[in-house]
């Protein structure tokens, strides 16, 4: 059961409508026989629920009161009610996630993509470096993730990549690194003749010519 209530918990944290509706299905079908047990692990879903709600995007004023009615009015829903109940809720806290991250104003939201940016910083020599990878450092839907990136930097999270990779190759052949080989590998493109290509794309120079530049 414990897999089931994560399940539920980790789609809101990735304002993942689908996945939360998979979670609830799947949830419904492993709930205990009892009734009273059932609403018993309902409630504790939203327990967890809102506690990862307010450790990451925090609660709004109508978050926090659907869930102040939801647990004052409990003892008086039927388990299947609490289920619906408690799916509209984590619904609504999905949306009002998304607004917060669109709108650009949520403190928590610009400390996600802090977060993001160290990671893509610490990660450039892996070749596989993705937009999924980063997202699910940071338990963020890709989607929506790549969604608030490009509204917060004014750029894809692919040219964003693309620019840390070929600033760091700048900064390894001005610094005298020993061979362009050595700069693909820390830089995440084994292909030499792509490098080249992107690089030459990107300062207007071939890597072996801006190399020169820094050995005169």
């Amino acid at each position: 059961m414990k897999r089931q209530d994560l399940r539920s918990v980790n789609a809101v944290r990735k304002n993942a409508f689908k996945e939360l509706k998979q979670a609830f299905i799947a949830l419904i079908y492993a709930l205990p026989h009892e009734e009273e047990l059932q609403i018993r692990y309902i409630h504790k879903v939203m327990l967890q629920a809102e506690m990862m709600l307010n450790d990451t995007y925090g609660m709004t004023e109508k978050l926090q009161k659907q869930f102040r009615n939801y647990y004052s009015n409990m003892e008086s829903l039927t388990a299947a009610q609490a289920v619906d109940v408690s799916y509209r809720i984590l619904g609504e806290a999905i949306e009002e996630r998304e607004k917060y991250a669109e709108s650009g104003e949520n403190k928590c939201a610009k400390e996600y993509m802090t977060v993001a940016l160290s990671y893509i910083g610490e990660h450039l020599q892996e070749e596989e470096l993705s937009i999924v990878q980063v997202a699910t450092q940071i338990y963020l839907n890709p989607v929506y993730f790549g969604r608030v990136f490009k509204n917060t930097f004014h750029m894809t999270f692919k040219k964003y990549l693309l620019q840390q990779r070929m600033e760091k190759a700048k900064r390894l052949i001005q610094d005298g690194c020993e061979s362009i080989g050595t700069v693909c590998e820390q830089v995440g493109i084994s292909n030499a003749s792509c490098f080249s290509h992107l690089f030459k794309e990107y300062t207007g120079k071939l890597p072996s010519e801006y190399k020169k530049d820094y050995e005169e």
